[in-house]
């Protein structure tokens, strides 16, 4: 019989499974839903990781270019071989000194960054003027090495930032709607987009977009500050260039202190350094008290007991040999005891003969120690009696100064001028007499050539070449500035001298006498020439307003000479010329012709060695006209003697020192010639003596006018003027240590 079919049932089935099936397709549905946002998800966190770098290193090209400005803005000076590496530089100034020195030179403020580090330095101007020539050579060598840059204000002042820092890019993803969100900030301009999307490469490519053209208009925005900033050094530059009559009269003059020439120097020791002795024992307390216990210890025949089965096998009549075990036992222990006791005793032993060795160790240190403490005191001792004789040497030259004593004042009036700070950079060299009796000062002051002072009018930027250029004077300005620039150095030293006088009361007149030291276009030699001279009395220059006198028609006004166009060099007739008879200078007697073959020039007396090396060098100088004098044996500031050489190309003031040493000469010997010779302001230095000279010596006079002879080229130089006479160090010793 056949079954009724229960539609109802199949249709209810049927409902069911699809109800099923809905359920599994939702479910599958919403894992791979999941499955797809955890992608997505893992995706964008993989995209908020790009790495700034990464963004920056994409646009590294467009901004790497800033530095190419200062690359294409370097200055060139002729002596900044002088100084030819910013670590010397870091060595000569602190850090801080450094920084704040920088800050002005970016500004184009010379005059400021001279100043600064006179007050903050003991360094010689010549040497500083040196270092700002050497800052502005080589201005970005001194900023990290970064690679981009913003500034801060229209006037120039920046501060460099690496590439990654001139954006900031922030992103932020919904999770919800995986919609990306990122803001591209580009700081110099302070600007900021914002970019959305979904797709994390074009995100990416829309980031690199915005900040290519960001970084574009940052940096023409950086063109134009550029631009401004360095506009701004120039006429910073040629505005105190065209006013270094104003610069004075408003911010005075320096006057030489006498008490920067004393040696206020802390005593470092120089020998080397020996630490205090320290005795440390091994301690005996802990073995002492272990040996002691040890000996309370001492096992006995009492000591040793039977044990219960021993005492029962005894009333068994095995008494004898239960007692040699007993005494076996006793020897045992016995022996055990005497090892340790052995072994201790040893090590008591041992380190007692190690404190015996610490204390012999340790009294020998003590006294080594001693020693060093004696050497040092005696060190300390010869630092300070050095270092008071220096500043009584000193405080007598300030006595002098006090009392008027010509020499003094002349070397106060010259190095006061010597400290007068210009914008422009050249090397200053001096030379100055006085006349005590009628109160006169002659000056003979070597100017800046036309190449040395700043001749930019002002810096363009090409667009199409992407390069700044700059435009010089022209000619004729040029020529009229220099010849501008060179009155009013004669009239504002002279100015100064005056204005220094105004307690001293003892200058009546000064005559400045602007000498030029310059390549001749006709021979191709260095030609040096007095081109400018002006004679001057105190009620003349009182006359004058510094502050709106046209420099030329003053210096003519006040019959000064020289050539219409001072940029020719054209040589004139000074008015009056410097005295050349220092009061250090004393009578000089003969001495080559007494010595022979036979006369070892290391042991002759120090005053006749002088007198002989003032010969020798009289000698070689006269075929030209020059003349040597030697000076006075106490207190001179180390001038043994002084040449004065006509010659135009090696001549000039030549500082001559003798030493008559046995040993080889430091190099300590040759910075003291150097000093004197800037303190003098002289051409060069010569530096003679009987010995040799250390490596360090020679090492230091690299660079510098100054000639070290050693004893085989005395003796040669003696023997091309026809004098023979010979060197023995050991000989000399001898000699010099019994008379």
């Amino acid at each position: 019989m056949a079954r009724k079919t229960n539609f109802g049932s199949i249709v209810n089935s049927a409902i069911k499974e699809m109800a099923r099936e809905a359920a599994r397709a939702e479910k599958a549905a919403i894992k791979e839903h999941k499955a797809r946002q955890r992608e997505y998800e893992r995706q964008q966190r993989l995209n908020q990781k790009i790495n700034k770098m990464e963004l920056a290193c994409s646009i590294s090209g467009n901004i790497c270019n800033v530095n190419s400005v200062y690359l294409s803005l370097r200055k060139d000076y002729s002596f900044f071989s002088k100084i030819n590496s910013v670590d010397e530089i870091r060595f000569k100034v602190k850090k801080d000194t450094l920084t704040d020195t920088i800050d002005y030179l970016k500004l184009g403020q010379r005059n400021n960054a001279i100043d600064y580090l006179k007050d903050e330095t003991k360094l010689e101007y010549n040497e500083i003027i040196c270092i700002v020539a050497a800052i502005e050579n080589n201005l970005q060598e001194f900023i990290r090495e970064n690679k981009g840059c913003w500034f801060d204000d229209q006037i120039g002042e920046y501060e460099f930032l690496p590439v990654d820092s001139l954006f900031e890019i922030d992103a932020y993803i919904d999770h919800h709607t995986a919609k990306s969100e990122v803001t591209v900030t580009c700081l110099p301009l302070a600007e900021t987009e914002l970019i959305s999307g979904i797709d994390p490469i074009a995100v990416k490519n829309k980031i690199n977009k915005t900040v290519g053209k960001l970084n574009k208009k940052w940096i023409q925005q950086f063109n134009k500050y550029h631009l401004e900033r360095e506009n701004h050094i120039v006429e910073n530059i040629k505005k105190e260039q065209q006013n270094l009559l104003k610069y004075v009269a408003n911010n005075g003059v320096y006057a030489f202190d006498y008490e920067t020439l004393k040696d206020k120097s802390i005593f470092i020791s120089k020998l080397p350094k020996v630490s205090k002795a320290n005795l440390e024992l091994n301690d005996l307390t802990d073995l002492s008290d272990k040996l002691i216990s040890l000996e309370n210890t001492k096992p006995t025949d009492d000591d040793i007991q039977y044990t219960c089965w021993e005492k029962l096998l005894c009333h068994l009549f095995l008494k004898n040999m239960i007692e040699k075990r007993r005494q076996k036992r006793f020897r045992a222990a016995f022996s055990k005891w005497k090892k340790s006791k052995k072994i201790l005793i040893k090590k008591i032993k041992t380190l007692k003969n190690e404190n015996q060795k610490k204390e012999k160790e340790y009294s020998l240190a003590a006294k080594q120690y001693s020693d060093y403490l004696k050497s040092v005191e005696e060190e300390k001792e010869n630092f300070i009696a050095k270092q008071n004789t220096h500043n009584k040497a000193v405080d007598v030259r300030i006595e002098k100064f006090k009392n008027k004593d010509a020499a003094e004042i002349e070397e106060y009036f010259k190095n006061s001028v010597f400290l007068s700070t210009y914008p422009i950079v050249w090397e200053k060299e001096i030379d100055l007499s006085y006349n005590s009796n009628n109160k006169t000062i002659v000056i003979d002051y070597k100017l800046p050539t036309i190449e040395e002072i700043y001749n930019v009018d002002k810096i363009n930027y090409s667009v199409t070449k992407n390069e700044y250029n700059k435009v010089l004077f022209k000619d004729k300005f040029l020529n009229q500035t220099y010849n501008d620039i060179l009155y009013q150095i004669c009239l504002r030293t002279i100015y100064e001298i005056f204005s220094l006088d105004i307690e001293l009361n003892c200058v009546n007149s000064v005559t400045f006498n602007g000498i030029i030291s310059a390549i001749d276009g006709a021979s191709g030699k260095t030609k040096t020439a007095c081109i400018l001279s002006l004679m001057t009395t105190a009620e003349n220059m009182e006359n004058i307003d510094f502050i709106n006198v046209n420099a030329k028609e003053c210096f003519k006004s006040l019959k000064g000479i020289g050539a219409a166009e001072l940029s020719s060099i054209t040589p004139i007739m000074p008015i009056r010329n410097i005295d050349k008879n220092d009061k250090r200078f004393i009578d000089a007697y003969q001495v080559l012709d007494l010595l022979n073959a036979g006369t070892n020039i290391a042991a002759i007396g120090w005053q006749d060695f002088e007198n002989l090396i003032r010969e020798v060098f009289e000698k070689e100088f006269s075929f030209n006209g020059g003349e040597v004098k030697i000076t006075q044996a106490s207190k001179d500031g180390g001038v043994d003697a002084i040449a004065f050489d006509p010659d135009p190309i090696r001549g000039g003031k030549i500082i001559i020192q003798a030493k008559r040493y046995t040993n080889i000469v430091g190099v300590s010997a040759v910075r003291d010639l150097y000093g004197t010779l800037m303190n003098e302001g002289a051409n060069g230095g010569i530096l003679v003596t009987t010995s040799d000279y250390g490596a360090d010596a020679y090492e230091f006079a690299k660079g510098k006018p100054i000639n070290l002879l050693n004893g085989n080229e005395l003796l040669g130089l003696m023997k091309k003027h026809g004098y023979d006479a010979y060197i023995n160090i050991k000989e000399a010793r001898q000699i010099l240590k019994e008379t």
